[in-house]
């Protein structure tokens, strides 16, 4: 209704909406709220393709999603589409969408800058400079399997593993770090928690003092992952959920190793192997660095801008 009063929007070539995860759906059933104006926008978290493309389990609304995002990419004043999944695009050009070529595949961002040496980052946060140090970095949820880790770690001590838990955890992980077991693995030197939010030096400091990061959700994440390329900006190797973007983009740039994260000797076996291995620590570091060359905000600022340049120039063709 706001759009439909808004005279406003006559004076523009093109609009662009940063999310339509959030009225997708209406929009397919609905139409464009803005008239005869092209449009563009981003689509974050499509679902109904990971299934059929062994991203994930599948979902009893994937047939009427489908059915929905043909309807949305029938929409005529819809000129692109922008979205930062890369199987998705494929799957959509694989089962030959109807207008399939108006989806524009962009970057997701992850990155650090400030970076500074490994010593002086584990000298400022207390980490003993022989340590193994496993990163696990955002907001701090069950989903990420924060558990799962310092179990493992709590498990490996033959090799000095240690736990970096850095971000604003959730009251189910607050309770967590709280623990007994958990104050027991902090009291030996095995446990490190910055419980708090990281602005953009404590954030590079955390992955300065870090061997590895893990991405090892449990129960169900299976989108992109921003700290996926944040490790590959510091050049660290993952340890990641075998499902999902994250699984997929680990395996196809070999970027760590992706394993059931509910498996407590798979992870532990794959501790292990990381700090036995160097030369495959460096090796995935290099392969991280060079794929977050192409995941900066400068680099998906421009694919929106030359989707969106291309978009109008059609359009005033047409």
């Amino acid at each position: 209704r706001a759009c439909s009063t808004n005279n406003g929007f006559a004076e523009f070539d093109m609009i662009y909406c940063i999310n339509l995860d959030y009225f997708e759906k209406a929009l397919s059933l609905r139409g464009s709220p803005f008239g005869a104006r092209p449009f563009a926008g981003m689509l974050m978290n499509p679902k109904f393709h990971r299934s059929p493309s062994g991203l994930g389990p599948p979902s009893r609304g994937d047939a009427v999603y489908r059915f929905l995002f043909k309807r949305l990419l029938g929409i005529r004043t819809l000129a692109r589409l922008m979205v930062i999944d890369e199987p998705f695009k494929s799957f959509c050009l694989q089962q030959r969408l109807p207008r399939a070529d108006k989806i524009c595949l962009v970057s997701d961002v992850g990155e650090l800058s400030g970076l500074e040496s490994r010593e002086s980052a584990r000298d400022a946060l207390g980490i003993a400079p022989d340590a193994f140090v496993i990163l696990i970095y955002g907001s701090l949820s069950r989903r990420k399997g924060v558990e799962q880790l310092l179990r493992a770690v709590q498990d490996s001590a033959d090799i000095a593993a240690h736990a970096l838990v850095a971000g604003q955890p959730d009251a189910a992980i607050a309770t967590l770090l709280s623990s007994s077991w958990c104050q027991e693995l902090c009291e030996a030197g095995r446990l490190t928690v910055r419980a708090e939010f990281h602005d953009d030096e404590s954030e590079a400091r955390v992955f300065s003092a870090a061997d590895v990061v893990w991405l090892g959700y449990v129960g169900g994440a299976y989108g992109s992952s921003g700290v996926l390329y944040q490790a590959g900006s510091a050049g660290l190797p993952v340890i990641s959920m075998a499902e999902g973007l994250g699984g997929w983009a680990v395996r196809k740039h070999k970027l760590g190793i992706s394993l059931d994260a509910a498996d407590g000797a798979a992870v532990q076996e794959a501790i292990q192997l990381l700090y036995q291995d160097e030369v495959m620590r460096q090796a995935c570091g290099e392969n991280g660095r060079r794929l977050a060359d192409g995941h900066t905000g400068a680099v998906f600022a421009a694919a929106i801008c030359d989707g969106l340049s291309a978009a109008i120039a059609e359009s005033r063709e047409s």
